[in-house]
């Protein structure tokens, strides 16, 4: 029963007074000779009562429930209120910005089947949701601007991986690009990356051939593109790789370009075609330890063919 004013639950008053009951059932109990029909309204009456009860305990155990989880709700309020005056809340955007690029820097979003944490670093940061980080970082173009693509064998790993590198594209806005593509064309992932080759300010590139990267050959400019590396693999190396000359002229039409770190240069005719040579300041190039002294000489006598070179490195 409710009461009709403040809303509360009347107590029930019970048929059977307990202290009363007990002497005309100790009664019965110890005389063949009581009346049935009392004996049995007696019963209907307890049967009524404990029902009732029953009922009324339910809805106080609902109550009971009710109020424990407005409580919870209070604290965890509470908790969020108070949170409102940590310190960091007081930091402003624009240094969490520049705490943001700083934790990221260095460490590309890596689009692998087994990445460890420091390869999606990004994602980790957005998925702070309470602390009004998400949308901070979210917004921030150049955190989703470092992108790697490693060798993969497993395509379906690719499938799996197109949606987040769609949404890293996206987050980027129309920021330049840093991409490692450390696969060909074969792959969905480095396809799309392909796709904002206009976009691509620094570049690394294993097995730089025609072959591997078919749309690179079909008139692409690359306005931003001032870094480019190829690492290019022997023979005896990996034999899953397709050899030859790195085919630098795919990157002919790259008029901001003045580095470039190699493990091997092409034949002096392939490279005139290379016409961003012109342009090169620095140049590094990686030889194998066994070959080193030879390539290094040669090296060395195609200098000439940079001829605004004002640094230049040879590593084994």
């Amino acid at each position: 029963m409710f009461c009709s004013s403040c809303g509360g639950i009347k107590p029930y008053r019970s048929r059977c007074h307990l202290g009363n009951v007990s002497t005309p059932i100790n009664s019965m109990l110890r005389s063949f000779s009581f009346s049935p029909s009392s004996a049995l309204q007696i019963q209907r009456d307890v049967e009524n009562d404990m029902r009732r009860f029953d009922w009324e305990i339910s809805q106080l155990r609902s109550r009971l429930l009710y109020l424990e989880e407005q409580q919870d709700l209070l604290t965890k309020h509470d908790e969020e209120l108070k949170s409102l005056s940590a310190p960091i809340r007081r930091l402003p955007v624009e240094l969490l910005t520049r705490i943001f690029l700083a934790v990221c820097d260095g460490h590309p979003i890596t689009f692998a089947a087994r990445v460890e944490s420091i390869g999606h670093l990004p994602f980790t940061l957005a998925s702070v949701c309470g602390s009004g980080w998400r949308q901070i970082v979210i917004d921030i173009p150049r955190l989703w601007s470092n992108l790697e693509i490693p060798y993969e064998t497993d395509p379906s790993i690719h499938s799996r991986l197109e949606k987040p590198l769609r949404l890293c594209l996206v987050r980027s806005k129309s920021h330049a690009l840093s991409v490692g593509l450390w696969d060909g064309e074969k792959s969905p992932l480095v396809r799309q990356l392909v796709e904002e080759s206009a976009r691509w300010q620094h570049a690394t590139i294993a097995d730089l051939l025609e072959v591997e990267f078919p749309s690179l050959a079909s008139g692409k400019s690359f306005p931003l593109l001032e870094t480019l590396e190829t690492r290019h693999y022997a023979e005896e190396d990996l034999d899953q790789h397709t050899f030859g000359d790195p085919h630098l002229f795919l990157f002919r039409s790259a008029p901001r370009l003045h580095s470039l770190k190699t493990t091997k240069l092409p034949p002096p005719d392939e490279l005139r075609a290379f016409t961003p040579r012109n342009q090169i300041t620095n140049l590094e190039i990686i030889c194998r330890t066994s070959i080193y002294n030879f390539e290094g000489f040669i090296y060395q006598r195609e200098l000439h063919n940079f001829p605004n070179l004002k640094s230049w490195f040879l590593q084994n």
